[in-house]
């Protein structure tokens, strides 16, 4: 008779760099009226035992016109090229990544996604999947 072992193995405070990296998203799709502004709430999370990491580029994609994980442009948000949308970052360099859209259009409807990079090796991340954006008519 054969016997069959088996073993559980637990590491306790082990962390691969993935789950270190973290964007969170609102569950239920967000609602908004055409010609109206709206906020998509978002905020990021990258590990913080290193007080010498940086955020130095924020990125939110619509996957209207974008593909996969928001890795090439186009943007409706790039941190590093000064433009003027509709499209606003009302967030900041630590954890909140909040996107402001004005003047919201019917096209503007879809999934929209935030990509962060950190000044360390592989510290980049998309929140996948994104945060749903409904347009609706006047009422």
């Amino acid at each position: 008779m054969k016997t069959l072992y088996l073993f559980t193995l637990t590491l306790s405070g082990v962390l691969t760099q993935v789950s270190d990296f973290l964007v969170k998203y609102p569950y239920n799709p967000i609602c908004a009226v055409r010609g109206f502004s709206v906020s998509i709430p978002c905020s990021y999370y990258y590990p913080t035992s290193n007080p010498r990491i940086q955020v130095t580029q924020k990125l939110w994609c619509s996957m209207n016109s974008n593909t996969e994980r928001c890795t090439d442009p186009p943007y409706v948000y790039n941190s590093s090229s000064i433009t003027t949308s509709d499209f606003e970052y009302a967030g900041d360099n630590k954890s909140n990544c909040t996107l402001l859209i004005h003047n919201v259009q019917f096209s503007y409807s879809g999934e929209y996604r935030f990509r962060f990079i950190t000044d360390k090796a592989g510290g980049r991340w998309t929140g996948v999947p994104g945060a749903i954006l409904q347009v609706a008519g006047k009422f």
